[in-house]
């Protein structure tokens, strides 16, 4: 029972030998005791980064680069998993998950082993650490009131109802104590669930203390590593909106103008990136968007148990996680148009669209099948084509994806040209051009999202529509290609610009204008993560029984927005450990 949330005793396994804020430079030493970590500046400084590695790093995966970004698609309608699926999370796909499944035991346990850490960080009397700075002290217990808040909260969505459906059920426990004496660990207090409106209200409280206590902001890309003055609001942006519920509902007026506070203070010195930036995989990297980017290092991370590796084409984990096939397959969701003109007597191919279609890889190529299936494009052509930002690598993308055929086995399409990984390399033979197994950061808030949160704010209080449709452009238009002037003239002189295409769409209002911005973000998001979280905030439920879909066997579902399938039980082993928390009556 020692690794239990109640019987745990600390052992910090992710010490440093020296402290920057690059803390992917530093190796790990030799596991240091609770007591003696906050000895000296040094010690309290390898203490906070572990408190950040161990939310990257873990040998069977972590919970911000595997678990919670895995897990918010598959429960979702989006994502489906492809024909080479080893059936991992196959409960949790289906709705069928008990107290002994794995997922509701990662969750459970590293996000209280990461509430442990920051419960130390935060009760600790550091002012009589050597070396260490009040401000230093101020600013690190500021950081670990936001990560717990962050974690807790992350956890209360899959352990708890919706907040607009049931704000009093009992939950997770929001621990924000130790629930032992470091001088005596067999001495256990033992916790009880926390209602889900308990949970925000305290995570809220924590996240506004952190940000009285003094957090940086963030000045450079890469700070973004590090809870930020702009990923505090971001957060709170986020639980505002939980808060707000569903369209029309009853709470949306009262949260809905704080999340759109909290979301324009989050973009404080952050910009979009620019189409180039996206389109040369600027999503596995920091970029200027970034606002909170779990980091990866190919030398510590365990390359099939991270998330880039689920969306890598060619010979990534083997759970093949895919684009639903409907989603890439409607022209609605990405509009493209692809043609082969005559100029000339020369044959020109000619495109115009959203650029977000060439993401998407299908099945086919990933399985060495180009050749048979006339697919114009290798592997090393592919990772090629998004190292080149130009109308021709657009083109070359759009003319393999029109050219596939899926097959009854085929259930949909990588999307690799949006994760792709960081180091690929140009040129060479195949094997020296693919770069290193999914490396690749993880933004877990960027933003696009912030941009979005603010127009959904707008639409929904029926206010500054003006500004909605801004901040809907703004993302929409980013990716769009409208294709050069000869292009344009072989299509037979059309307007291919984005306000042309979108000339209906930029004078939306009211409904219209509120579903524009959430289909929006819905593509604009996809594979990221969120599609969860906005199914249970928006009272949607999961219909996987769409036409067309790519959903099969047991995953071909319907389940409406309160069905007690969506809340997870708590980990068997947990309830063993702790007779007050139970998977009965909660």
């Amino acid at each position: 029972m020692k690794n239990k949330i109640l019987v745990f005793v600390m052992m910090f396994s992710l010490m440093f030998t020296s402290c920057s804020d690059n803390f992917l430079d530093n190796d790990p030493t030799s596991k240091i005791d609770g007591i003696y970590a906050f000895k000296n500046e040094a010690t309290v400084d390898a203490y906070r980064i572990g408190m950040y590695s161990q939310l990257a790093y873990r040998s069977n995966g972590a919970l911000y680069t595997l678990y919670l970004p895995l897990l918010g698609d598959i429960l979702g309608e989006d994502m489906v998993y492809g024909n080479q699926w080893y059936k991992s999370y196959a409960g949790e796909y289906t709705f069928n998950v008990d107290a002994n499944n794995s997922g509701p035991w990662h969750l459970w346990s590293q996000a209280y082993y990461s509430v442990e850490m920051c419960d130390n960080l935060i009760n600790r009397d550091l002012s009589k650490v050597k070396g260490l700075s009040s401000n230093k002290a101020n600013q690190y217990k500021a950081e670990a009131m936001v990560i717990r808040a962050m974690v807790l909260t992350d956890i209360a969505r899959y352990f708890g109802k919706a907040y607009r459906e049931d704000k009093k059920y009992m939950a997770n426990p929001y621990v924000d104590k130790l629930l032992y004496d470091p001088k005596d660990p067999d001495n256990i207090t033992y916790t009880k669930r926390t209602s889900v409106e308990d949970i925000y209200k305290k995570a809220i409280a924590d996240i506004k203390k952190a940000l009285e206590l003094g957090l940086k902001q963030i000045t450079k890309n890469s700070d973004a590593a590090f809870i930020t003055e702009q990923s505090a609001h971001a957060i709170l942006a986020r639980l505002y909106l939980d808060m707000a519920g569903e369209v029309g509902g009853a709470e949306e007026r009262v949260y809905l103008p704080l999340a759109k506070t909290e979301a324009k203070d989050a973009m404080a010195g952050r910009k979009l990136m620019t189409q180039k930036e996206y389109w040369n995989g600027g999503l596995s990297t920091f970029n200027s968007e970034s606002i909170l980017t779990f980091q990866i290092d190919k030398n510590k991370m365990a390359k099939w148990r991270v998330f880039h590796s689920f969306h890598d084409n060619y010979d990534g984990m083997g759970d093949d996680f895919v684009a639903d096939k409907r989603i890439v397959e409607n022209n609605k969701w990405f509009k493209t148009i692809f043609k082969d003109v005559t100029s000339d007597g020369a044959k020109v191919e000619m495109a115009f669209g959203d650029m977000r279609k060439a993401f998407f890889v299908g099945e086919v190529i990933a399985w060495h099948k180009v050749e048979k299936r006339n697919v114009p494009l290798t592997y090393t052509g592919l990772m090629s084509a998004y190292d080149e930002f130009n109308g021709s690598s657009f083109k070359t993308m759009l003319k393999s994806f029109v050219s596939l055929s899926m097959n009854p086995k085929e259930y949909g399409y990588y999307m690799y040209g949006k994760f792709p990984r960081k180091d690929k390399r140009m040129g060479g033979d195949e094997s020296s051009n693919r770069g290193s197994l999914a490396l690749g950061d993880y933004s877990y808030i960027r933003g696009s999202e912030m941009e979005l949160i603010i127009a959904e704010c707008n639409a929904r209080l029926g206010i500054n529509e003006t500004e909605a449709i801004s901040k809907w452009k703004s993302v929409a238009s980013r990716m769009w290609y409208e294709g050069n002037v000869l292009e344009k003239n072989e299509m037979g002189g059309n307007d291919t610009s984005f306000d042309n295409v979108f000339s209906h769409e930029l004078h939306y209002s009211g409904k219209e204008l509120i579903d524009l911005i959430l289909l929006e973000r819905r593509k604009e998001l996809l594979g990221e993560g969120h599609r969860f979280r906005d199914i249970l905030r928006l009272g949607l439920g999961v219909d996987r029984l769409l036409p067309e879909t790519g959903h099969y066997g047991d995953g071909l579902i319907d389940i409406e927005a309160n069905d007690s399938r969506l809340v997870f039980p708590a980990p068997q082993d947990e309830c063993d450990a702790n007779e007050n928390i139970t998977n009965g009556k909660k």
